[in-house]
């Protein structure tokens, strides 16, 4: 009898900690690609916002679209990290001479 309450017991946890991970998991996606809470501060926001102590939700969803030509020849290299990758965003289209190596088997330790 006492090993089913430590079963109840951890089923209990168990449950909680699926609940926060998926607190968590919502949170994260939330706060990289829709919104993100920040606080607002600076003349620059005024008269709307006061110069500090403002929280404001700061929207993440649209991006400008910007229409771009790879010229033949060229190739456009985009990294898989939108926010750190340094690629075709930043340099443009690279001649196709440039280019080493193709990859294609990726190894991770993870």
């Amino acid at each position: 009898m006492n090993g089913l309450r430590n079963l109840l017991k951890y089923k209990s946890i168990a449950k909680e900690a699926i609940i926060a991970g998926e607190l968590l998991c919502i949170l994260h996606v939330t706060n990289t690609y829709i919104c993100t809470l920040t606080l607002g501060h600076g003349p620059s926001m005024l008269p709307t916002l006061n110069l500090t102590g403002d929280w404001i939700l700061a929207e993440k969803i649209s991006t400008p679209r910007i229409q771009r030509n790879v010229p033949k020849g060229h190739v456009w290299i985009q990294g898989d990290n939108i926010y750190s990758s340094n690629d075709s965003r930043h340099f443009g289209s690279i001649p196709y001479g440039l280019v080493q190596g193709k990859v294609f088997f990726r190894v991770s330790f993870v």
